[in-house]
């Protein structure tokens, strides 16, 4: 170097800031957790019953019509009450002859009671005689209730004048039998050992028609 020569300051080293990760930092790099498994299967409660708050109402009593010529008369399983014509009222005698059916089938609770009701007519008419035998299984069947039988025990046939033959014509067969199972297509037969009809679709609950019978 020659002497007297200048030599130039050198320039401080400048220092580069270096960025350490801070915690707002891991934050934004973290990754998502990812759950160990699927969440539980949710859970559907059902709705509380529907309790109704009052039972279904009785049928109005029935009362005995001292005058009515209706009799009754044993047989298998309960009762057969002979009416007079046109008439479908009870004495005592006949209310005392469906309580004691009723009785029978209390006493078995598997027991359940078929009511079958009649009247004649004429070929012409066949809503005539379906109501009066109507009203005759309906009698009978609102004495059984009030007895304390349940309404699905009671199955009540209102056959007008259809499978008439075989009895009085204004008859009504009330008996406590036990449900039978059969081979398919065969009918269960009647206590008294005869095949039963096949009963139609029933009108309402405990309340049906006979087959071929005409409704009004």
């Amino acid at each position: 170097m020659t002497q007297g020569a200048v030599v130039p300051a050198r320039k401080a080293a400048t220092r580069r800031p270096v960025h350490r990760a801070g915690p707002a930092h891991a934050a934004h790099t973290a990754l998502p957790q990812v759950p160990a498994g699927p969440p539980p299967n949710p859970v559907i409660v059902p709705p509380p019953a529907v309790v109704p708050a009052h039972s279904a109402p009785l049928p109005a009593p029935i009362k005995p019509n001292p005058a009515a010529p209706t009799t009754a008369a044993k047989i298998d399983g309960g009762t057969r009450l002979v009416f007079g014509a046109g008439d479908a009222t009870l004495n005592q005698a006949s209310l005392d002859a469906l309580d004691a059916v009723a009785e029978a089938a209390k006493a078995d609770p598997e027991k359940e009671i078929i009511v079958t009701a009649w009247a004649p007519g004429v070929p012409g008419d066949p809503s005539t005689p379906h109501r009066l035998s109507l009203d005759r299984a309906l009698v009978a069947r609102a004495v059984l209730i009030r007895a304390g039988i349940v309404s699905d025990r009671i199955h009540a046939v209102a056959k007008g004048f259809n499978d008439i033959a075989g009895g009085p014509l204004d008859r009504m067969d009330v008996v406590a039998v036990r449900p039978r199972a059969t081979p398919a297509g065969k009918p269960a037969p009647t206590p008294a050992g005869k095949p039963a009809a096949t009963p139609a679709a029933p009108m309402q609950p405990g309340l049906g028609v006979g087959p071929g019978s005409a409704r009004p």
